[in-house]
């Protein structure tokens, strides 16, 4: 079950960790699998002590790294063992022990050794008491000494030895005299004299011997307090702390706090990230070290302040901004000139003076770090910004619209993180609820002005704002919400493009004579609003009118006349559907369901559907504002709903034998699979064969209405042998080869 040490390699290490642990996985079933391939958890404690005694032996960098991660996945193999065992328990708990006490294993084989010991230890105070005292014998190991007399003491040694023996004879000499003189009072004294030398010189040999004694010595040097503060991450990181105990005061006395002061930078900021960890324990503890985050945010390196930027971030992310106990200037945005009250700017040393620092402080500290021109900083700043609102902790249109031109702003286009960061946000959140387009659609106007707005001079002269306007549009389609993206629904409300149409119509009637007009009539014409609501339709023809007398620019009012050509022709193709509609609601709801059932039921059982339910009616739909030709129109079939209603029925019946002809590779079109992953994959792949300047070969075929090119036939035959029931497949045959239609123009058929 072991692999020889000589061949164990960085391959072999991740395979063997990822095979057990797969096996693991599939439950109790595959336990005779599992003991074939995990080893006895005593014999991987040797055999683990022995690989790591490699450790210390090697100067080579690389191959330092390669064993590091070796030992890592060796750990992580070790957490999979079983422990039901008390040997196997003590063999890995002294196996951990060495590891973490020994000077040749960094502070980059911590992160895997706590995770074991959270299994060994299963009492959170005991692990506490155990991570405490391991600190202590780390910073301050026992060192045994062994003292020596020197060839001067020894030999005076040696000579007060040899008279003491010479007494001693003399002595016993004159103590078998008196026996025989049967002088047996002096024999006494001579005895107890003759054991009194003997004590003298028993106690000048033990002198003679070397002795050994314990020694501790503090040892402060930057890579053991690093180790020290690097544990105490990782136990924040890897137990569930939920109460502020005294040994843990100990560590943030003894450990964290002086480790704040080190000259090393990368001990300050484990120091740094550590506080923050100890944060998320205890709300109270927020207040007394904010001072110290905010300074480090502030007077430090960059690695440092990047780390108790995130640290601030979590903290939001975990309390909320109440734990500042200040008010919420981004969420609430009652207060404009709040950022001008510079009450936050003097950060105080000590947990006294917590009571200066409001939300006001903090937002002060984050927009100097979003606006900041280290990368580092930029991007922790964008990130924790994306969380909060993704997560609901702030809901902040302004901040929605710092985002949008932090993205696009040209300065910042080589700053490959920051666009990874905010391009995966923004579809992220706007498309993942119809709340989170509202507050993008709240955004719209505002970014769209600053742009307009800004001086030939700022970097945000150089945004294409037609760009920006699309983008938006597309982020409030209420088309690419997740939820209708996954069943495939037909969207016929888009309510943030309506209330962008109504806001856009009356910004140009506000300021006409604008240089923003174009703009503004351009995002109308992108805008798809909901074709059923006549209300709205007629609301934006009239105000069409209105704007059509108070603009006079040529280009703008043929973007205007496009604008409400798109309306005449919604107004015509939905206006007469929609009072049908209407009409059809207000039936006896009784009579209409009879109706429908006795079609349905004749329907199946025949599996021929009516002739005027195969009849659909066409209407036509400019894909682009002003399109002419015939390949520039989208096709919309107006089926009856029972039509409707029995195309559902029939597909969830065939669905279930469908799901299983469909590869496990497909992405899109599939319902809970789409393409995401599988572009993150392939991006992903792209740039790692970039870096290590391989060549990477994509097979990507474009299939030219690929959906009109479908055989029918074809299709039948592949449902007769997924056992398709025939009934389903007449009716599928009528819908194919048997069904009419009319093309509808200008409320014509």
């Amino acid at each position: 079950h072991l692999i020889p040490v000589e061949r164990l390699s960085c391959e072999a290490a991740f395979y063997w960790r990822s095979v057990v642990e797969y096996v693991q996985s599939q439950g109790h079933e595959y336990d005779e699998q599992l003991d074939l391939i995990r080893p006895n958890c005593v014999e991987f404690c040797s055999y683990v002590k022995l690989f790591s005694k490699q450790l210390k032996e090697c100067t080579d960098l690389e191959k330092m790294l390669d064993m590091e991660f070796i030992v890592e996945q060796l750990l992580q193999l070790l957490s999979m063992m079983d422990f039901s065992d008390t040997a196997s328990r003590k063999a890995a708990e002294k196996l951990l022990h060495n590891l973490l006490v020994s000077d040749h294993v960094g502070p980059a084989l911590v992160g895997p050794i706590l995770p074991c010991l959270k299994i060994l230890q299963t009492s959170t105070d005991a692990l506490i008491n155990y991570v405490a005292e391991t600190i202590s014998e780390i910073q301050e190991p026992i060192t045994l000494v062994e003292t020596k007399l020197s060839g001067e003491e020894r030999l005076n040694l040696d000579k007060r030895i040899a008279s003491i023996r010479v007494k001693v004879n003399e002595l016993r000499q004159e103590l078998s005299d008196c026996v025989e003189k049967q002088d047996f009072e002096k024999a006494a004294q001579l005895k107890t004299s003759i054991s009194d030398l003997d004590a003298e010189r028993s106690s000048l040999l033990e002198e003679a011997q070397p002795s050994v004694e314990e020694f501790r010595n503090t040892k402060n040097d930057p890579l053991t307090v690093l180790k020290c503060l690097t544990i105490i991450c990782e136990f924040f990181i890897s137990v569930n702390v939920n109460r502020w105990s005294p040994q843990l005061q100990g560590l943030m006395d003894n450990q964290i706090l002086p480790g704040m002061i080190n000259e090393e930078a990368e001990v300050r900021k484990v120091a740094v990230r550590a506080i923050g960890l100890c944060c998320h324990i205890k709300k109270g503890m927020v207040m007394q070290h904010l001072p110290v985050l905010l300074q480090a945010t502030q007077m430090d390196t960059p690695l440092v302040r990047a780390t108790a930027l995130k640290s601030i971030f979590d903290i939001i992310l975990i309390f909320g901004l109440d734990s500042f106990n200040g008010e919420d200037s981004y969420s609430q945005e009652k207060n404009p000139d709040a950022k001008q009250n510079k009450n936050g700017n003097e950060i105080a040393a000590n947990a006294s003076n917590a009571s200066l620092f409001s939300n006001n402080s903090v937002h002060e500290h984050v927009e100097d770090s979003k606006m900041s021109m280290i990368p580092e900083l930029r991007c922790v700043a964008a990130e924790g910004l994306s969380k909060l609102i993704l997560s609901g902790r702030v809901v902040s249109a302004k901040l929605m619209s710092h985002l949008l031109l932090l993205w696009f702003n040209p300065l910042l286009e080589d700053d490959e993180t920051l666009c990874q960061i905010l391009g995966v946000f923004f579809p992220l959140f706007a498309f993942s609820s119809s709340e989170n387009q509202q507050l993008v659609e709240e955004a719209f106007l505002p970014t769209l002005k600053t742009l307009t707005k800004a001086p030939a001079t700022s970097p945000l002269s150089e945004i294409n704002d037609v760009n920006m306007a699309n983008f938006l549009i597309e982020l409030t389609d209420a088309r690419h919400l997740v939820e209708n993206v996954k069943t495939n629904a037909v969207v016929t409300e888009n309510p943030c493009h309506d209330s962008l149409a109504v806001k856009l119509c009356n910004e140009i009637l506000s300021q006409s004579d604008s240089f923003a007009v174009k703009l503004w009539l351009r995002a109308l014409n992108q805008l798809i609003t909901s074709p059923y609501n006549i209300s709205l339709q007629k609301d934006l023809f009239k105000m069409t009118e209105k704007i059509g007398m108070v603009v006079t620019e040529k280009q703008c009012l043929k973007l205007l006349e496009k604008f409400r050509d798109n309306i005449s022709d919604v107004l015509d193709a939905y206006g007469e559907q929609g009072s049908e509609e209407k009409e059809a609601a207000s039936c006896d709801s009784t009579e209409s369901n009879v109706q429908f059932t006795e079609n349905s039921e004749e329907t199946a059982e025949k599996g021929q559907i009516p002739t005027d339910l195969s009849k659909s009616i066409f209407i036509a739909l400019p894909k682009k504002p002003g399109a002419t030709e015939c390949e520039l129109h989208r096709t919309i079939s107006l089926m009856s709903h029972i039509t409707n209603i029995l195309l559902k029925i029939i597909m969830l019946r065939i669905r279930n034998k469908i799901k299983l002809e469909i590869a496990e590779e497909q992405c899109g079109f599939v319902e809970d699979k789409g393409t995401s992953n599988a572009i993150y994959i392939l991006r992903t792949l792209i740039e790692r064969t970039l870096e290590v300047q391989k060549d990477v070969y994509l097979c990507f075929i474009d299939y030219t209405k690929a959906f009109d090119r479908v055989r029918h036939d074809e299709i039948i035959t592949q449902l007769k042998q997924l056992n398709i029931d025939g009934k389903d497949l007449r009716i599928i045959k009528t819908m194919y080869w048997e069904q009419t239609a009319a093309m509808k123009i200008k409320n014509k058929s």
